[in-house]
């Protein structure tokens, strides 16, 4: 995949995020930059969400969400494709590893991952597992990733619609993961080069889509708004009403300078 330099800059509002326990008794969610750290500096911001029934959940997603960050850090001006990508998740998945080396009672701990670069280029999205990213500009969804889940599954091959996932009895089955078996470390990517100021990215864990619509998304996330009232409009519609975690960054474009500005 070759990257042609479209932006001479894309910079950002300082991002806002959080992470919920819902009704569960731990948060296996994890995001990066979390909000104790968020600024206008970060250009990489990483999702993750434990996955239940599997050993350490809580320590798969923040081994990933650390370890991605580093070696984006270590990279910090590179376009990221598929090959970056790729080296990142083989990097996370060695640091998951060796932690099951250290601690036996971990083996097999695997987690969602979703991580949005922006970069000359526009951003480059990567996704495993039903975490999810949007895209929005002043309301409308231009863009949001496909779960990889069975019930996903099924509606490609159109034995399901996407209404019936919602009550399916296995749409929590993940069919993709960042975990250490060798199988579990290849994320689908996509490249977004149409950004322009006040569009909003958004990576959530499922657990957020449970009350969170596309309905509420294109009503909050508007040009006029700003991040910090939109993260509490959802707050406040989510709190106490969701059985999962629930997790989210939301990053607010400031301006994107083409190469001809």
């Amino acid at each position: 995949m070759k990257f042609k330099p479209l932006y001479s800059s894309i910079d950002l509002l300082p991002a806002v995020s959080f992470s919920e326990i819902g009704e569960k008794p731990t948060n296996e969610d994890y995001v990066f930059p979390n909000e104790e750290c968020l600024s206008d500096e970060f250009q990489s911001f990483i999702c993750c969400d434990g996955v239940g029934g599997a050993p350490s959940g809580e320590i798969a997603s923040e081994i990933a969400c650390h370890s991605m960050a580093e070696y984006f850090n270590h990279h910090p001006n590179s376009f990221h494709d598929a090959r970056f990508m790729q080296n990142a998740v083989t990097f996370a998945r060695e640091k998951m590893m060796a932690y099951e080396n250290k601690h036996p009672e971990s083996k097999g701990m695997k987690t969602t991952l979703t991580t949005v670069s922006f970069h000359q280029a526009g951003a480059t999205l990567a996704w495993m597992g039903d975490s999810r990213i949007f895209q929005v500009r002043d309301g409308e969804i231009l863009y949001q990733t496909w779960d990889h889940s069975y019930v996903n599954r099924l509606v490609e091959q159109g034995l399901l619609t996407v209404e019936e996932t919602r009550h399916h009895p296995k749409r929590n089955v993940i069919t993709k993961t960042l975990g250490t078996a060798k199988s579990e470390r290849i994320p689908e990517l996509k490249v977004i080069s149409d950004i322009r100021k006040d569009d909003y990215f958004l990576l959530c864990t499922d657990g957020l889509l449970e009350k969170l619509t596309d309905k509420h998304i294109s009503k909050w996330l508007v040009k006029k708004e700003e991040p910090e009232r939109i993260k509490e409009k959802i707050l406040d519609h989510c709190m106490g009403k969701t059985h999962d975690n629930f997790s989210m960054i939301l990053i607010k474009i400031k301006r994107a300078n083409s190469d001809g500005d």
